[in-house]
């Protein structure tokens, strides 16, 4: 079991209260956490996918939607991440039930049909700009966790060969019957021998208990001169808002080159997007072994970290004292 500090470092007392639930909302976390508590939900302790170690601060007990999950900050090498974190089956029952639908609002984009199909498409249109500066000459694209398709829609236009995977059928089945894409329901396995030139994981890595596994399972269908697309939420402006007891990991930059390096690949291309929240890694097979130094990552991440919670803290007191939107106003000034 690892070996935490007794206090989080993100302050509980105002852990949470930027995410306005509705009573549905109250009502799934008060009875998930009532389950936790009393047991019924089996977590497991897993050691630092990174470096190995059980060791490190803990950053709060409590995700942004007050759902109880406790996260660490790693001391041997500064990942964040979830531990003891939801079993292996309770994850498959997890995102797959109701309860991760409603409480994340996932559910409004379904029924899903052309107009919010496209509004999802040119918002996430910014990928294939990347992907393409990079490698102009794309003739086949797969996707793990593609949802609808949206981000293999721009290759699909331009004549690519297009695979998806998911495990949502209602969105897959969109994707495949009115937009004519090769969406398949599953996850890797769905790919069978096939090799692409791009391999996108779009905001899944996170969510996965063994991310290097499942790269390593990709690697076999990406063609010998082909690249993986990467992006993650940036953990380097971490808050307690941005806490999900969904995410299982959260990366910097030199966390993911890490965790790339373990698989055999090298960081070519590195991109930051909306406004620094999320950053994206192009990457290929390397000839030599990469060596990433981790050594200065906890420190700076415990550096971050207790300065977001200090700005939370004090935005917090100025609220209660009603005077928040003065104190900006003069910051303006």
């Amino acid at each position: 079991m690892a070996a935490l500090t007794s206090h989080p470092l993100f302050h509980d007392g105002h852990a949470g209260f930027d995410t306005a639930l509705d009573s549905e909302q109250q009502i799934l976390v008060r009875d998930f956490n009532a389950k936790a508590k009393a047991g019924e939900i089996n977590f497991q302790h897993e050691p630092c996918i990174i470096c190995g170690s059980q060791d490190g601060d803990l950053i709060s007990t409590y995700d942004r939607y007050r759902v109880w999950q406790p996260m660490i900050l790693c001391k041997g090498c500064g990942l964040v991440r979830c531990t003891p974190r939801m079993a292996d089956d309770i994850l498959t029952w997890f995102y797959g039930s109701d309860f991760y639908r409603k409480l994340t609002g996932g559910n409004n984009i379904l029924p899903h049909d052309r107009q919010k199909f496209m509004v999802l498409a040119n918002r996430m249109a910014r990928r294939h700009a990347t992907i393409t500066s990079l490698v102009p000459k794309v003739r086949s694209v797969a996707e793990i966790g593609c949802g609808a398709g949206w981000n293999l829609w721009p290759f699909h236009l331009q004549g690519c060969k297009v695979v998806g995977c998911d495990y949502g059928p209602a969105l897959t089945s969109f994707g495949r019957d009115e937009m004519g894409m090769d969406l398949r329901t599953g996850s890797t396995e769905m790919l069978d021998s096939e090799r692409f030139d791009v391999i996108i994981l779009s905001h899944v890595l996170e969510h996965m208990p063994d991310p290097a596994a499942e790269i390593s399972r990709l690697l076999p269908h990406l063609a010998d001169d082909g690249i993986f697309y990467v992006e993650v939420p940036d953990a380097r402006g971490i808050c307690h808002g941005a806490l999900h007891s969904a995410h299982l990991y959260y990366f910097t930059p030199t966390h993911m080159r890490a965790l790339l390096a373990k698989c055999g690949l090298e960081a070519i291309a590195e991109h930051t997007h909306d406004g620094n929240v999320h950053f994206s890694l192009v990457a290929r097979r390397s000839s030599t072994p990469v060596t990433i130094d981790l050594s200065m990552e906890y420190q700076r991440q415990r550096h971050a970290i207790r300065r977001i919670d200090q700005r939370m803290r004090l935005k917090s007191a100025l609220e209660r004292l009603g005077i928040l939107d003065l104190v900006k106003r003069l910051i303006r000034r």
